[in-house]
């Protein structure tokens, strides 16, 4: 055979050796002797050749098989059946790589579509076709009409939240104007008759004091005097509806320089008490001058008049550093608040304290909040009663990319 090689020899003989024949003709028998069940032996001929042998004994007789091999042979069929095994071992490896890669492409295309069109819907690209082609049946073409039945439902509720977005944003300009409408009403429609009032109430006193008993003279005091409430109450609620539509000028403020002039502009007008006001480090900042200017006034105004009644009134004005915002506070060791009220205190009209205590619309910590919500920013505050008050806001740092 291919496998074991051509040129074998076979003989047949008896088992003295007298007789031996390759089934042709008489022979002298194998080279090697055989006078019993032999192993096979390796051996040269008379030739030089390498032959390997094997005798049988044939069973219930006395004849013996033997058989002879060239050692060349055999090897050079083991040689050429390997070389054939090699190639075909070949063939079939570069087959298979290739039936892997043919798979693998079938496998890895639609998941890489997937994936761009999950990272086209993550980046907010709700619009984009999103194109998977699966041909066969299975768990990847199951998961393609999945994420597309999805896609689409995202699509349809992304058109839907901007056709709800206009409509809102068409309802919350049409109340700007009826906003607008009212803050020209008030200003003008409700300062008339409260000039009037007011003036008249003047009048009533300059000209009738001596003629009224010391209730009327009470009654008429309280009339001027909540006439003037009523006008700050007015001129706060205006500030605070047209700080809404007012735009952002943001440029650098020093902080420091800014706080000595607001200090030095309240402390003007109120002489008589001892205020003791350190201020800290203050970083500068990137926002809008005029408003957080405000800010400061209303902070620093309300730790003055809630300090006030102290014998030794003493305020702070620091900062904290972080990462991504500076903070700025004002401390004071005033009246304080209790804190299961805190959520209270930048509400429009909250007030902690009675009029009679301290003056005041209740308006001032709201304007502050909503100045610094336009910087993107926090405000918050942390109190104890009869120890004192720290309100704090942030404003984030400037970065490369903004804010």
């Amino acid at each position: 055979t291919q496998l074991m090689g051509v040129g074998a020899k076979l003989y047949v003989g008896n088992a003295d050796g007298s007789l031996w024949t390759d089934m042709m003709k008489p022979v002298t028998g194998p080279p090697f002797k055989v006078n019993r069940i032999l192993d096979p032996v390796q051996y040269t001929d008379r030739n030089g050749g390498v032959k390997i042998g094997k005798a049988q004994l044939i069973p219930q007789t006395s004849w013996l098989v033997a058989v002879e091999f060239s050692e060349q042979s055999i090897l050079s069929g083991v040689n050429g059946f390997m070389k054939w095994i090699f190639i075909f071992g070949a063939l079939l490896t570069a087959v298979g790589i290739f039936a892997a890669w043919i798979m693998s492409r079938n496998i890895t295309r639609p998941l890489n579509q997937l994936t761009k069109a999950a990272k086209e819907i993550s980046q907010g690209n709700y619009s984009s076709a999103v194109s998977i082609t699966v041909d066969h049946d299975d768990e990847l073409g199951e998961l393609a009409t999945a994420f597309n039945v999805m896609s689409a439902e995202i699509f349809h509720m992304w058109q839907n939240l901007e056709n709800k977005v206009t409509e809102r944003t068409m309802q919350l300009e049409l109340v700007n104007k009826e906003l607008e409408a009212f803050s020209y009403s008030v200003s003008h429609d409700l300062r008339t008759p409260l000039r009037a009032i007011n003036g008249y109430s003047m009048m009533l006193k300059e000209d009738y004091e001596d003629k009224l008993d010391s209730e009327g003279k009470r009654i008429i005091g309280n009339i001027i005097s909540n006439a003037k409430m009523m006008g700050q109450l007015i001129d706060d609620l205006l500030a605070f509806s047209r700080l809404g539509k007012k735009e952002l000028v943001c440029a650098k403020i020093d902080m420091q320089s800014l706080a000595t002039n607001v200090v030095n502009e309240l402390l003007q007008h109120d002489l008589e008490k001892d205020y003791r006001i350190n201020i800290g480090l203050l970083p500068p900042t990137e926002a809008d001058h005029g408003m957080i200017k405000q800010v400061l006034i209303n902070l620093v105004s309300n730790a003055i008049k809630y300090s006030s009644k102290r014998d030794t009134p003493e305020i702070r004005i620091g900062s904290e550093d972080e990462e991504m915002r500076t903070i700025y506070y004002v401390k004071d060791n005033g009246v304080g608040f209790d804190m299961a009220y805190a959520g209270k205190l930048f509400g429009v009209f909250q007030r902690l304290h009675s009029q009679d205590e301290f003056e005041g619309m209740g308006v001032g910590l709201a304007l502050v909040k909503r100045i610094i919500d336009k910087h993107k920013g926090e405000v918050w505050a942390e109190g104890l009663e009869n120890i004192g008050a720290t309100f704090y806001f942030s404003l984030p740092k400037k970065t490369e990319h903004g804010r």
